[in-house]
C-alpha cells in the first residue's frame, strides 16, 4: 500500500509507475491509496483521522489487508515524522499487528 499523497521521488525506482512495474514483475501487487489516506491534509492529518472519509479509507485498507500480507510504504524514513504513524495507531486500535521496519 503506497500511502504517499504525491507518489514520486528523486529516486527513479520509488516513482509510482516504476515501483508498480518493479513489484508486478516480482508478483507483488501495488496498491496506491494516497488519495484515501495520503498525508498533507487541510487542517492537518490528526484532524483528518476523525473524519468519515478517513474511517471509510481505513475500512478499505483493512479489507485489502485481510486478503494478503500487507506493507504500508511512505516517503518518510521514520514513522514519527509521517502520517503513517496515525494509520498504524488506527490499525493497532482495531487489533492489527503493526511492525515498523526502518
Amino acid at each position: 500500500m503506497d500511502v504517499r499523497r504525491f507518489p514520486t521521488s528523486k529516486y527513479e525506482h520509488f516513482k509510482r509507475e516504476k515501483l508498480d512495474t518493479l513489484l508486478f514483475s516480482s508478483e507483488i501487487e501495488y496498491v496506491y491509496m494516497g488519495k484515501e489516506v495520503g498525508g498533507f491534509r487541510k487542517g492537518g492529518y490528526e484532524a483528518y483521522v476523525g473524519t468519515k472519509e478517513y474511517k471509510q479509507a481505513l475500512k478499505l485498507l483493512e479489507k485489502l489487508a485481510k486478503k494478503r500480507a500487507t506493507v504500508i510504504m511512505c516517503c518518510e524514513k521514520l514513522p514519527s515524522g509521517c502520517h503513517r504513524r496515525y494509520i498504524s495507531q488506527s490499525l493497532k486500535k482495531l487489533g492489527w499487528e503493526v511492525v515498523d521496519i526502518i
